[in-house]
């Protein structure tokens, strides 16, 4: 009782393995880029926060 393997779909699976993770990575980092630079954007410059219009702060 022998079990036939047909290597031709195991190699094509294992090539769509590795296109997909290599998407996925790229992807990834690409992702992370633009979180990074929307946090930069986001934050509070120095030139724009006065003490005068922080209400948290007492004298």
């Amino acid at each position: 009782m022998g079990v036939d393997v047909n290597y031709w779909w195991v190699g094509v699976i294992i090539l769509g393995a590795i296109i997909l993770i290599t998407w996925l990575i790229k992807r990834d980092r690409k992702d992370e880029k633009v979180y990074e630079e929307e946090i930069i954007k986001s934050e509070i410059k120095p030139e724009q926060h006065t003490e005068n219009n922080d209400s948290d702060v007492s004298p």
